[in-house]
């Protein structure tokens, strides 16, 4: 399986088609803190009945008992859909660009025509 690339919310050079749909980064980042917020007391009152305040311990092989508390960490992944790893994918696929041309004019056009409708 391809490795995963994290997509951070300050990441203003890469752009996620999801269907029709152009997203920077930074807009899911701030869709989901969204989703997330106005949520969030039921969220919370569902991980206080489940997790929180829980004392909780991890083992990992050739270790002893380590205690602490869980968390949820939520974040943007994207994963390749071919074999290849996220590394080789942006170190290997880079296009030359020129000032005449860029690999992003197919997108400005799709952008600007969506902004029309």
């Amino acid at each position: 399986m391809a490795e995963p690339m994290l997509l951070k919310s300050t990441d203003t050079q890469t752009v996620v088609q999801v269907g029709k749909q152009v997203y920077l980064p930074s807009t899911l980042h701030e869709a989901i803190v969204s989703f997330l917020v106005s949520y969030r007391d039921s969220i919370n009152r569902h991980l206080d009945s489940k997790i929180r305040g829980t004392n909780s311990r991890i083992m990992q092989p050739g270790r002893a008992w380590i205690s602490g508390q869980v968390s949820i960490k939520i974040c943007l992944e994207f994963v390749p859909g071919d074999q290849t790893s996220a590394s080789e994918t942006l170190d290997h696929d880079r296009l030359p660009i020129d000032a005449a041309t860029s690999p992003l004019d197919d997108l400005r056009a799709t952008l600007d025509d969506l902004r029309a409708t």
